[in-house]
């Protein structure tokens, strides 16, 4: 989970991915996909966040059978 709320936080500040594959599932609901694309939508989004924001995760549901972020497994 310190590895995803890294990731959040990275989103927040304009930093995204280094190559593909990369996918982004924003809150409107849109799948992109590409790390350009990807990269392009996180520079938008961060402009909606005052510089030094910071972030958060709260965990509202966890099992041992369910992967909450499959990305670590990527490294």
């Amino acid at each position: 989970m310190k590895r995803r709320e890294s990731v959040s936080l990275d989103r927040t500040n304009g930093i995204s991915a280094a190559h593909d594959p990369a996918t982004f599932f924003p809150l409107s609901g849109d799948l992109i996909e590409g790390a350009s694309a990807v990269n392009a939508s996180n520079e938008k989004g961060a402009a909606s966040f005052k510089e030094g924001s910071t972030g958060g995760l709260e965990v509202l549901f966890l099992s041992l059978d369910f992967d909450p972020c499959p990305i670590d497994r990527q490294q």
